[in-house]
């Protein structure tokens, strides 16, 4: 049931913005200051498991305790008879996949700014002791400034924990960015994991298309491909990208976690040195990447195939 038009705890829900299995986002306004926000909803009669609702607050506070400027902020959360809310900062400029899917972006030094943003994000993540797992365009974010934010924690896993933050299942959207490690039920889900779902994401903003998913409904093909088949040359489809850029993308989705980066934060500075005139505050200590100022941020008030065939 859609709550567009309907004004609940001092909000009126203006606008659906997407919707998913379990929960749908919404362009939010608070009466109490006439302030734009987004609110995810949960509908809590479409969960079975009776633990969800806390993994859901400690979702909001995981969120709300990582500090930097380029995580989607997190104000607050209730729970009343509509379902579980989270309040987020509204993003005005929308998501990376409506960028993908208007043609794409292949202005270098604006991809450079953005996996800057996104990579320090990413990297306080992990510092956090937390892999996000569910790195991919539509959760990449924009703000008034152009300004990149990672969102969506739902499938985060906290490794302090050893286990997921919340369990909402593997969406499709999720397993087309997973790893092979992930895809193959083979290894430990890690930071690299979120490396190669990087990757993955970066090839598609160049492109604006999957390096793996050729259009089929086949989801095993892809998972094969993406399991054995390196990925693909940007230069082959785009010859004006420079080659650094297949070099960074080649070691940021070696099959081999290992084999990857060790660090996203060693990842973006090798991003970096394409526009190094457009990022001016990059310092590498102890794997952390500097973020950049955002003056747009309001104040805050199983593996898949093993899921398919049987394996826990």
């Amino acid at each position: 049931m859609t709550l567009v038009g309907q004004t609940i705890n001092g909000y009126e829900f203006v606008e659906g913005i997407a919707t998913g299995g379990f929960s749908e986002v919404y362009r939010v306004r608070r009466l109490q200051d006439d302030v734009q926000v987004a609110i995810k909803r949960i509908d809590a009669s479409k969960i079975e498991d009776g633990s969800f609702e806390e993994r859901f607050k400690i979702e909001a506070q995981v969120v709300a305790d990582l500090d930097n400027p380029n995580i989607l902020p997190v104000y607050g959360h209730w729970n009343d008879e509509h379902g579980m809310f989270m309040i987020m900062q509204w993003m005005s400029n929308g998501s990376l996949r409506r960028r993908i899917d208007a043609g794409g972006v292949r202005d270098i030094p604006k991809l450079v700014k953005w996996v800057h943003q996104i990579g320090s994000a990413l990297q306080t993540t992990h510092n956090a002791g937390l892999i996000h797992r569910d790195v991919k365009p539509d959760n990449i974010m924009f703000g008034e400034n152009d300004n990149a934010y990672l969102a969506d924690f739902g499938l985060a896993k906290d490794t302090n924990r050893d286990e997921p933050i919340t369990q909402m299942g593997w969406k499709l959207g999720s397993q087309a960015y997973s790893s092979p490690e992930q895809i193959s039920n083979d290894g430990e889900v890690t930071p690299q994991s979120d490396i190669f779902a990087f990757g993955v994401t970066i090839f598609e903003t160049l492109t604006s298309t999957h390096p793996f998913i050729d259009g089929s409904a086949d989801n095993i093909k892809w998972m094969i491909k993406a399991l054995r088949e390196p990925m693909p040359l940007v230069q082959f489809i785009h010859p004006e990208i420079p080659a650094q850029v297949d070099d960074i993308l080649q070691k940021a989705t070696q099959k081999d976690p290992a084999d990857r980066y060790q660090s996203v934060a060693e990842m973006v500075a090798d991003f970096v040195k394409l526009a190094p005139n457009n990022i001016t505050d990059l310092q590498l200590e102890e794997n952390v990447v500097k973020p950049t100022p955002d003056t747009t941020k309001a104040t805050p008030k199983k593996g898949i195939l093993g899921r398919f065939f049987g394996r826990s």
